[in-house]
């Protein structure tokens, strides 16, 4: 039961991992704040993860009656 619990939260992440792929966004994300100060770029991550987290709650928790309405 722990091996299974185990086995499927890290397939969970690795999922996660390679849908997000967060070494391929580095990239973009140190080209388009350039001209920023290390303290807004620590504001735009921020907000940036409290928006990928809040959209990724509301699938988790809505997402099946959102797919039930579309059809």
């Amino acid at each position: 039961m722990i091996a299974d619990l185990i086995q499927f939260g890290l397939t969970a992440f690795v999922t996660l991992l390679v849908v997000v792929d967060p070494f391929g966004v580095t990239p973009i994300f140190v080209v388009l704040t350039r001209g920023m100060t290390p303290a807004e770029r620590r504001v735009t991550v921020t907000r940036a993860v409290s928006v990928a987290l809040t959209v990724a709650f509301f699938f988790m928790l809505a997402g099946h009656a959102v797919l039930d309405y579309l059809g």
